[in-house]
């Protein structure tokens, strides 16, 4: 998954099935998930599904979430 903030642009991948594991709402898409931005705390982000072998870039870092205590 690719997260986008519309305010700054910063971009951050997250594994889907991190999302499903963590409480992604049942029978919902996962567009329909909302996210904090880390770097300036808003809220309008988008998210959407992302094929990581279409991908140009050489690599990319993908953020794990973390679990739940």
């Amino acid at each position: 998954m690719r997260v986008l903030c519309q305010r700054c642009h910063r971009e951050a991948h997250f594994l889907a099935s991190d999302l499903l594991a963590h409480g992604a709402p049942a029978g919902h898409d996962f567009e329909d998930i909302r996210f904090r931005c880390s770097a300036c705390d808003s809220r309008k982000t988008r998210a959407h599904p992302v094929d990581l072998d279409a991908t140009p870039a050489g690599f990319i870092i993908v953020q794990r979430l973390a679990k739940r205590s």
